[in-house]
C-alpha cells in the first residue's frame, strides 16, 4: 500500500494534505479523487463558487506528483458521457484524456 496526499489547489494557493490516505494503486487513488471532487463540486456549486481554479494535486509518499484532477473535469466527464453540452466550455473529444499528470 502506498500513501497518497490529496492537496487542493485554488489558483495559486495550495491547501496541503498532511495525513494522506493509503491505496493499493494510483488507479485506486484516482477513483477516490474523482469521488471526493464530485462531492466537493456539489458543495461549491451550491455556494455559487467557481470550479475552474480548483484542482486535486495528488502526490505519492515520496512527494512525486502522480495525478492532477481538475474539479471541473468531474462535470465535463458527466457531460461527455451523457452527451449534455455545457454552455461556454469546449468539451474534449470522446475517448480523449481529461486527467493529467
Amino acid at each position: 500500500m502506498t500513501r497518497f496526499y490529496f492537496h487542493i489547489r485554488h489558483g495559486d494557493q495550495v491547501e496541503r494534505d498532511l495525513e494522506g490516505i493509503e491505496f493499493p494503486s494510483v488507479q485506486a487513488a484516482e477513483q477516490e479523487a474523482l469521488k471526493a471532487a464530485r462531492e466537493m463540486v456539489a458543495e461549491l456549486v451550491m455556494q455559487g463558487q467557481r470550479l475552474q481554479d480548483k484542482i486535486f494535486e495528488i502526490d505519492d509518499e515520496d512527494g512525486n506528483r502522480v495525478l492532477a484532477v481538475p474539479f471541473l473535469s468531474t462535470v465535463i466527464d458527466w457531460a461527455v458521457l451523457s452527451g449534455t453540452p455545457l454552455r461556454g466550455y469546449l468539451l474534449p473529444e470522446p475517448g480523449s484524456a481529461i486527467l493529467a499528470c
